[in-house]
């Protein structure tokens, strides 16, 4: 059972906030969960309780090693609070990502790291597959524009419309477009449906 409100923790220096919000944004494109500190702290937040909060509740937590974080302070807390929890990261819950050329800290280069120094797509699918939970099949954005085309030439209302931008839930999209089908049309399918099943059992 998924105990965990979030599949990844974005740890990151704020000077490093351009690189890492578009990281962010492609991991939620493609179905994961995902604790980045401009979507979930708000104004008049406790930082440091909202911090503590998403890394207790995330599953991985993935460090952007930069000269940046290096230096920062509450990056620094951040790995050394995964690391206490398990210090030999045997369940893979500290991922070390490395942004620049800054010499890896002494604590850190002993961990096999995610190398998203030039961008390749083949370290991206490294760092997803290793954030993505076994039991979720991946979710292609592919797929989502698909279906946010469909709905977005029958939705109408502004919550609507505000629901469908924010979801990458492809159930979420289904239960959405069936609730705009005229009842007739839902009948008429679950009947065909009813009806394709009796054949098949004779």
């Amino acid at each position: 059972m998924d105990t965990f409100a979030y599949d990844v923790f974005l740890s990151h220096s704020s000077k490093d906030k351009v690189v890492i919000r578009k990281l962010a944004r492609r991991l939620k494109d493609d179905g994961l969960r995902v604790w980045f500190d401009e979507w979930i702290i708000g104004p008049g937040d406790l930082i440091g309780l909202q911090i503590e909060r998403g890394l207790e509740q995330s599953r991985t937590l993935v460090l952007a090693m930069s000269a940046n974080a290096f230096n920062s302070d509450w990056v620094t807390l951040e790995r050394h609070t995964t690391l206490f929890r398990d210090p030999t990261n045997s369940e893979r819950r500290l991922i070390p990502l490395r942004i620049d050329d800054a010499q890896i800290k002494e604590t850190l280069s002993q961990f096999a790291y995610v190398d998203w120094r030039q961008r390749s797509e083949q370290q991206y699918e490294k760092l997803l597959s290793v954030c993505r939970p076994a039991s979720i099949p991946p979710i292609r954005p592919a797929q989502i524009k698909i279906w946010q085309n469909r709905l977005g030439r029958i939705l109408t209302s502004t919550n609507e419309l505000a629901i469908l931008n924010c979801t990458t839930s492809i159930e979420a999209m289904e239960l959405l477009l069936r609730s705009k089908q005229p009842v007739s049309k839902q009948k008429s399918r679950g009947k065909a449906s009813r009806s394709r099943t009796a054949k098949d059992r004779h």
